[in-house]
């Protein structure tokens, strides 16, 4: 290679030890303007940098939309590129689409950085493929949120859906410091599913676990609670329209609707009908529920259905007329004069040979006094037996009638335990022998499932009256009770 550089000599004086060196330089000289030639020979040297830092992740919103097909202008694929360097460049992006739609829908689509839009389509396959040439448009460092913008009250019908997708590594084209690279991500990245329906609409569904409940009358009460919900546009509500069954007729009764903990509308009942005009802006927005309580200042003695019958609202979008999908059972409400209120008294928990407290209760009035006919227990005997059962009333030994079966304790009484506002403590003792090692007693008091007639009153659980009314104990604030344990 370096023929012409000549026969290298060998040194043998001062003289010749300065030309050796001189010589060397030469060499030295030589050999890098000929790598120098040869690298300008290969291309432009690339410059070492952090691979690393051109790790670039990419993400989508999958968020499922429900759209009015002639709504103004709709972002149909949210994704991000997220870089970790300046000047990082976008040259090609590559987007797939499936569903059932019209191609001259497509060919109107715009693609969007930050309100930017990037060049145009140049080119939708039969495959369904939407190819786009940025041309080198550099890309923020951080997060960089791109939007694929349709104007669906163009092309798009009632029916069409969409679903976009970036497929694979090809999908998006990066480089930096001219060098085109792939891109790693958890392909494909994909859209939610955009359908195209006429128009909005409206749905309720009911925020109380238990419907049915039982309050005293003329004291203020929660009679229902619901949330609506919208699909396909935002739904500017006008009138809330609740509808009630009962044998009372609530004309004149003072209702009041209430979101977020904000009174928006106060109205009297009307026939058969509590409607509320909403006087200010309530805007049920796509995907973000509102809430809403109903509140009375009082209901007289009976029994009524609420229901949610209708909505009047305006889609913000279509500007027509949104009704409720399907209306919905909110609440059964029992109003009674007075009702009795159960609260478990503390007990010690050892269990010794002998007479044993199994359970205390209070029990209390909420109005005027009312009649006790029937308290019933289940009983679980672990390793001991039950001999003995009293009745104690205000630590007073009380006669009573005791029916001890199947482990149920029942007791009643000959003539009705009159309860008062004060309250009453009611005490169950059990004498309690041959106890084994590690024997337990363990009891609560029993509690009925549903209303029963007047005939077969004295079938429940736990029977009380009020006006000459029998009650069971179903609906009973406070209730169940917790149970009691009695170990050795």
């Amino acid at each position: 290679m370096f023929e012409h550089l000549g026969h290298i000599p060998e040194p043998s004086s001062k003289k010749d030890v300065r030309d050796f060196k001189v010589y060397l330089s030469l060499l030295f000289f030589a050999i890098l303007t000929f790598i120098v030639s040869w690298a300008a020979n290969q291309g432009p040297i690339t410059s070492a940098y952090n691979s690393r830092l051109l790790d670039v992740s990419i993400s989508a919103n999958q968020l499922n939309q429900q759209v009015v097909a002639d709504m103004p202008r709709l972002s149909v694929f949210d994704f991000f590129i997220k870089t970790e360097l300046e000047n990082i460049q976008l040259n090609k992006i590559k987007i797939h689409v499936n569903g059932l739609y019209d191609l001259e829908a497509l060919a109107k689509l715009k693609l969007f950085h930050n309100n930017t839009q990037l060049g145009d389509i140049s080119k939708i396959d039969e495959a369904g493929n939407i190819y786009f040439d940025i041309n080198n448009y550099n890309l923020d460092k951080g997060n960089n949120s791109f939007q694929l913008i349709l104007n669906p009250s163009q092309d798009v019908r009632v029916g069409d859906i969409f679903k976009f997708s970036l497929v694979d590594n090809l999908s998006v084209v990066l480089s930096y410091k001219n060098q085109i690279y792939s891109t790693k991500a958890a392909w494909p990245i994909e859209s939610g599913t955009i359908s195209f329906i006429e128009q909005g609409s409206l749905f309720a569904y009911n925020n109380l676990a238990k419907k049915e409940f039982l309050t005293s009358a003329q004291s203020a009460k929660q009679i229902a609670s619901f949330s609506l919900a919208s699909q396909a546009e935002v739904a500017d509500l006008q009138q809330i329209i609740i509808d009630y069954k009962s044998d009372v007729d609530l004309s004149g009764n003072n209702f009041m609707l209430i979101s977020d903990d904000k009174v928006i509308a106060t109205t009297q009942a009307n026939g058969s009908q509590v409607i509320f005009d909403l006087d200010k802006l309530s805007v049920v927005g796509i995907n973000k529920n509102i809430s809403f309580d109903i509140v009375t200042a009082g209901l007289p003695i009976g029994i009524y259905n609420f229901g949610l019958k209708n909505i009047k609202a305006t889609g913000s979008s279509s500007g027509q007329n949104l009704f409720l999908l399907e209306d919905i059972d909110l609440s059964t409400v029992y109003i009674i004069n007075n009702y009795l209120e159960f609260n478990t008294v503390q007990a010690d928990n050892v269990l010794s040979d002998g007479w044993n407290t199994l359970s205390t209760i209070n029990l209390k009035a909420q109005k005027d006094n009312v009649s006790l006919d029937k308290l019933t227990w289940f009983v679980e005997e672990i390793g001991v037996n039950i001999n003995q059962i009293e009745v104690w009333v205000n630590d007073q030994l009380y006669k009573t009638g005791i029916n001890y079966t199947n482990n149920k304790i029942a007791i009643s009484w000959d003539k009705s335990l009159i309860i008062d506002k004060d309250g009453v403590d009611i005490k169950l003792l059990v004498f309690a022998d041959d106890l084994q090692n590690k024997a337990k007693i363990q009891s609560h008091l029993l509690i009925d499932k549903d209303f029963v007639d007047q005939d077969d009153i004295f079938t429940s659980n736990i029977v009380w009256s009020s006006d000459n009314i029998y009650h069971n104990s179903y609906l009973l604030p406070h209730l169940p009770l917790l149970p009691d344990i009695l170990v050795n």
